[in-house]
């Protein structure tokens, strides 16, 4: 185990690096003057050029770009991701405030997820060919396919705006815990839909697999209950393929999360990112891109954990 975990903590560092890497050299093509870009182009043709000079030299911007990459690679090491080229605030402290609220709506959207999408598989598979099965395997497709900010659209107006029973503008974690609870409600769906629909054909097609099996066919001839099959012996060994993709999609909500909090008016990670764009603040969207790397590479490597606690025949050597 200690290898496997040696090993896995040296390939979440090397894809971090890579990203690191990625964005580096993005910033590095992209078309323009950065300096240029955050002065008012009303004033930029008079400004003279002493003055430009004192801004590259403030963000770093007159190294080479080999000396340039070193550097910011030794900042990130020591935990220092630079300031932000719009606020001057320190990155991590802008980052430490969005972070929480995307946390918080990654974590809704995936515990809408299973509490909805494993249980209907299980019935599904339960009741497999009957109108119970078509019915649930109609809504899962219907939530795959639709898009998220389609979904986010339809719920915000549905049950905000006509019914009036959840807050429109969801702003985050700055009210008490069951005014945030309340806020957090819609979001949480609206990204948590898709991935219950697939959890919910995942779980179906998995548990339909394991009920063949010998195990089960004798724990049924032992006279036990078809609920106790279910829950005691199919549910954990079809549990591996879903909590793979438990793992890959809680990716996948952090990464999406940036439309919801756009429709919800939600201040957190994925709108900073898109602030930080459109201000061309290269160092907010560097901060925030890796927090989502290694949010991404922790989530994977928990789940690989998992499977050892799934399956006792999992041995990771």
């Amino acid at each position: 185990m200690a290898r496997f975990l040696l090993v896995h903590f040296l390939g979440g560092v090397a894809t971090v690096w890579g990203l690191i890497t990625v964005l580096f050299l993005l910033f590095q093509v992209l078309p323009g003057d950065p300096v240029m870009a955050m002065i008012d182009p009303a004033t930029a043709s008079t400004m003279p050029e002493s003055v430009l000079q004192e801004r590259r030299r403030e963000f770093g911007l007159h190294l080479p770009r080999w000396q340039q990459y070193l550097t910011y690679l030794t900042r990130v090491a020591q935990g220092d991701l630079g300031r932000s080229w719009e606020t001057r605030e320190p990155v991590a402290r802008i980052i430490g405030r969005r972070l929480p609220h995307t946390i918080a709506l990654a974590t809704g959207g995936m515990l809408v997820a299973i509490l909805l999408g494993i249980p209907t598989g299980l019935i599904a598979a339960a009741y497999r060919n009957s109108p119970l099965d078509y019915a649930i395997t109609l809504f899962s497709v219907v939530w795959i396919a639709s898009p998220n900010f389609w979904l986010a659209l339809l719920i915000l107006y549905a049950f905000a705006y006509r019914l009036g029973w959840f807050p429109i503008v969801s702003t985050g974690l700055e009210a008490g815990f069951l005014s945030m609870l309340r806020q957090l409600v819609l979001p949480s769906v609206a990204i948590g839909l898709r991935t219950a629909g697939l959890l919910a054909r995942l779980t179906r097609s998995s548990m339909l697999e394991v009920l063949g099996d010998d195990f089960v066919r004798t724990a049924r001839a032992k006279g036990l209950g078809t609920r106790a099959v279910l829950w005691k012996h199919a549910l954990r060994n079809a549990l591996i393929p879903v909590v793979t993709l438990v793992g890959v999609n809680l990716g996948y909500l952090l990464g999406g999360a940036a439309v919801i909090e756009i429709v919800f008016a939600r201040e957190g990670l994925g709108w900073l990112i898109i602030q930080a764009i459109r201000l061309r603040d290269y160092p907010t969207f560097q901060g925030a891109m890796l927090m989502f790397a290694l949010g991404i590479v922790l989530v994977n490597l928990v789940v690989d954990l998992l499977y050892g606690l799934i399956d006792p025949r999992i041995r990771h050597v």
